[in-house]
């Protein structure tokens, strides 16, 4: 399958000039203008296939989205067995047999729409649109992954990025969406979607989801520590990464513009855990924040 955005302009005609002909008569002075006139055609018929084979993409994503089983199907077959030799009859039925449970499982359709999603987001992300404007998606799509992540580990893809990924082999988008630099490239890493995504959106928007965001994760890691946890792992959160988590979200209650409440914040920390690693480090910051310029 030959990605659907490569462009492919035929050659202007009398740019081209046979070499029988080129030897028998010299070629006409260079008009300028004309070249510069022809560039600028080319430029623009190039951009204009580029936009329409990257539309023409995302709506194949899209359309996979309607039936992600078949879709990863399709998928597979095309990258792992069509092409490889042998016999791929045989191949397809073994692999369809194999996998058949495994194709009627709903939570493992659900992982695979999700990451259709994620792709879909990547492409756009890709193609020029601006993290900000898909802010709205993203977070919708964190809210559906953050439930059912035990679930994916359990299914052997919390941890699988998209440089593997069968879907983004299949449509040959590997290359133009790698390098990414504010963009998450495993599918269901949630912390790393709003480390490196919505959160450097939030604060450049001054949006006090940030502090909701701090909350969350506080309350979501000290509810994994459950009845079974051991009194060291216990104690390692409570003295070193809870204190962690909560000088992170002073920091944003700073970029916030609440300065009062950030060395209010700070200072509690700082004095409540005189023993953490990060002592020195912090004393150094808030010295830095409450001396006048």
């Amino acid at each position: 399958m030959r990605p659907l955005f490569v462009v492919r302009l035929a050659a202007c005609a009398g740019l081209l000039v046979p070499c029988a002909l080129r030897a028998q008569s010299s070629p006409p002075p260079v008009d300028p203008a004309a070249v510069l006139a022809t560039l600028k055609d080319l430029k623009a018929r190039q951009t204009q296939s580029i936009a329409q084979g990257k539309g023409q993409t995302l709506g194949s994503i899209r359309a996979a989205l309607a039936d992600p089983a078949k879709a990863y199907e399709q998928a597979v077959l095309a990258v792992e067995i069509q092409g490889k030799g042998g016999n791929e009859g045989a191949r397809i039925v073994e692999w369809r047999k194999q996998n058949a449970d495994q194709m009627r499982d709903k939570n493992f359709v659900n992982a695979l729409r999700l990451e259709l999603v994620y792709i879909s987001l990547t492409w756009q992300h890709a193609s020029g649109a601006k993290t900000k404007e898909l802010l709205s998606a993203l977070y919708d799509y964190t809210s559906q992954v953050t439930p059912i992540y035990d679930s994916l580990w359990s299914m052997n893809l919390a941890n699988k990025g998209l440089g593997d990924n069968v879907f983004v082999t299949y449509f040959q988008i590997g290359p133009y969406i790698s390098g990414l630099p504010d963009w998450e490239m495993q599918p269901f890493n949630v912390d790393g979607i709003f480390q490196k995504s919505i959160l450097p959106v939030l604060r450049d928007l001054k949006d006090p989801r940030l502090l909701a965001y701090w909350d969350n994760k506080i309350q979501t890691e000290a509810g994994r520590l459950d009845s079974k946890a051991n009194s060291l792992a216990i104690n390692k959160f409570n003295g070193i990464r809870r204190p962690t988590l909560f000088w992170n979200r002073a920091e944003d209650e700073l970029v916030l513009g609440d300065k009062d409440r950030a060395v209010a914040d700070m200072l509690g920390i700082i004095k409540g855990h005189p023993d953490h690693p990060d002592f020195d480090k912090w004393v150094v910051q808030l010295t830095e924040i409450v001396t006048p310029k």
